[in-house]
Parts: C-alpha cells; structure tokens; sequence
C-alpha cells in the first residue's frame, strides 16, 4: 500500500546522477532556486527569510542589549545564536526544547559568524541571533548561515563582511552541491561551508564521511563558487529591500 504520510521521502532512485543530471534535474554543481527577503519580523532589530527551494528559514536578530552579570565585564560584545527546527520542519515530528543537534547547529553558527561580526562596536553588549528552520529538505545549515547573517546586516550591526554558506553530498561517488534530503538521506560523506567572500575568509568548515584528497577539494571549490553567488544575491536583496523601505517611508 502506497504511503499515505506527507513528511515520507521519497523512495530511492536507482540513479542519483544520469546524463549529467539529478532526480530533480539540476546538474552536479547547480543550486536550487534560492528567495532572500529583509525585514520579515518587524519588532526584531533585523530579519531576514530565506529560501533554498523548499528549506525554508527565518531569522530575528534583537540587540546589542547590555550583558548582565560578570560577562558584563567583557570589553567586546559578545554573540548569541540560538536554532531551532518548527515541529513540522522535518519528516519526523520533533519533540518540544531544543534538542542535541539543535544546540550543535547553534554553535556551529556561531563560530561560523563570530568573525565577521564588529563586536567592539558594541562593547558589554550581546547580540542575540534566533533562526527557526520552517521547512527542511537538505542543505539546512547554508540557507541558516545566510539568512542569519543577512539578518545581521539588516539591523545596521556593523560587519567585516557577509557570510554565507552551502554544502554537498557525497552520492554514488558524485559530489552534489547543494544536496537535497533524498540526496543527504543517501550521502556516504559530507561537507559544510561558510565563508566571507569578500575577504576570501572561511569561517567555518564541518566535513563527514570518507573523502580522498582530491574529492575534497572539489567539494570545498564548489562551495567557494557558490558562496562568491549567494553572497551577491545577499547584496541584491539587501539593496533592494533598503530601496523599498526608503520609498514607503
């Protein structure tokens, strides 16, 4: 009897890559349709949503608020981020409370941003970055990586730069770029990005699974490629959505 469950995924193909093409039609190196829009949480200092296709982010960004307590003390601010997946985000329902790979993800994020954040422009202060993950179908950590930092950017905290991030999936010996939860759920290694294009500066880099010398490098250049893009879509929207504002007010 055929699955009746909206979250179920769907069965495995028989081929990954053939002809040069995915299951969803994109070649090896091709991103999925990505949305980026400023300003989605209007009691937030800055926000941002983002879409990679159907991974779906949102972020809030509240501060600098002076710290309390003995970490007031620090001369530079300090950075907080906090993720979470909705309850219907993935294919299995999640229990309420942030659970061990949420805590993960959130320091993963942190790192990843940490650099390029100005914290001595807000000394004994802390910036707290919230993202909820709506929807998740691969490459979770990319779009959470860019629509916190573009969340940054749109409360007027001062940056070194913009970071974004991506990944790719091992499969059938191919490397994926941006892998879709099929193409993760059937991974034999993976790799995770984020980067300040500009500066040429990678913040943060998480590798799983079995890779060869070579095979990792081509993993870490495509990602490089697709951030130097992502990072100028982040340009667009935040130019776009500043022209906007300018023209309501």
């Amino acid at each position: 009897m055929q699955s009746t469950n909206p979250f179920a995924l769907a069965p495995r193909p028989v081929h990954f890559v053939e002809a040069g093409h995915r299951v969803d039609g994109r070649t090896i190196d091709e991103f999925r349709p990505i949305l980026m829009k400023t300003g989605a949480v209007s009691r937030a200092s800055g926000s941002a949503y983002v879409e990679f296709s159907k991974t779906k982010c949102i972020c809030s960004v509240y501060g600098p608020r002076p710290l309390r307590g003995a970490a007031s003390f620090s001369e530079d601010g300090k950075l907080m981020c906090d993720v979470k997946f909705s309850s219907f985000a993935q294919h299995s329902r999640k229990k309420p409370g942030q659970d061990a790979d949420e805590k993960e993800l959130s320091l993963l994020l942190q790192e990843a941003l940490q650099a390029s954040v100005c914290l001595d422009s807000f000394p004994k202060s802390v910036l707290e970055v919230f993202v909820i993950v709506l929807e998740s179908d691969g490459d979770v950590m990319g779009a959470v990586t860019t629509a916190a930092s573009l969340a940054i950017a749109d409360s007027g905290v001062a940056q070194y730069d913009l970071v974004c991030g991506c990944g790719v999936a091992m499969v059938d010996n191919q490397v994926l770029l941006d892998p879709s939860a099929i193409e993760e759920k059937h991974q034999t290694g993976s790799l995770w990005l984020a980067m300040m294009p500009l500066r040429r500066d990678v913040t943060q880099i998480v590798q799983g699974g079995t890779w060869t010398q070579e095979r990792t490098a081509e993993a870490i250049a495509l990602c490089v490629d697709a951030c130097s893009i992502i990072h100028s879509q982040m340009h667009d929207s935040l130019v776009r959505d500043l022209k906007s504002s300018a023209n309501k007010s």
